[in-house]
């Protein structure tokens, strides 16, 4: 749907930062949502490709294993006036008012993942941080992208280049004209 679908009542909306299938990406927070309505964005996918302004999401989430580190390690940025208002059926490991409490140690922390993950933080900082990943990630898209534009064998699903993803690039094999067949190829950058 589009922004104007979102009822101004909605609790939050819910984002799927980039969308990897086909190599749907928003770039920035979709213009036009409700006002005071929280943004809960799955950013599993493109989590530390590019700089974001944190301040426009209500929440945040990821899995390490797209970007950042194995398997078995999410990270959560949850504004605080978010926390505290878990459903009584909700386990206590997935309130995060008890998870902030505890500093992100309620249970047992899974230590490999968070090595691994600093160590790919350390990388990403002696590359210039998110500006130069960024900035490389772009380079390589538009390579990809540009050869696929050009090309009258390749296509890609998602026609208009400001929402063509950096981090998962589909290619659509055409035969006579026709996308008779379909391949897709993700292309994952760093």
């Amino acid at each position: 749907g589009n922004s104007r679908d979102v009822s101004e009542d909605s609790a939050y909306v819910y984002l799927c930062d980039n969308e990897t299938i086909e190599g749907r990406e928003f770039k920035t927070v979709p213009k036009g949502l409700p006002a005071g309505i929280p943004v809960v964005a799955d950013m599993s996918s493109n989590f530390l490709c590019r700089q974001i302004n944190v301040a426009d999401y209500g929440l945040i989430y990821a899995c390490a294993q797209k970007n950042f580190g194995p398997a078995g390690m999410t990270v959560v940025i949850v504004r605080n006036d978010l926390m505290g208002h878990a459903h009584p059926l909700c386990p206590v490991i997935m309130d995060y008012a008890v998870v902030a409490k505890g500093k992100s140690m309620y249970n047992t922390p899974p230590t490999y993942p968070i090595y691994i993950a600093g160590l790919v933080f350390k990388w990403m900082l002696k590359q210039g941080g998110l500006a130069a990943i960024e900035a490389a990630n772009e380079r390589k898209a538009k390579l990809l992208y540009d050869m696929i534009d050009s090309t009258p064998f390749w296509s890609t699903p998602v026609a208009d280049p400001a929402y063509r993803s950096s981090m998962n690039v589909p290619l659509i094999q055409v035969f006579e004209g026709e996308r008779a067949r379909t391949k897709t190829t993700t292309c994952s950058a760093p």
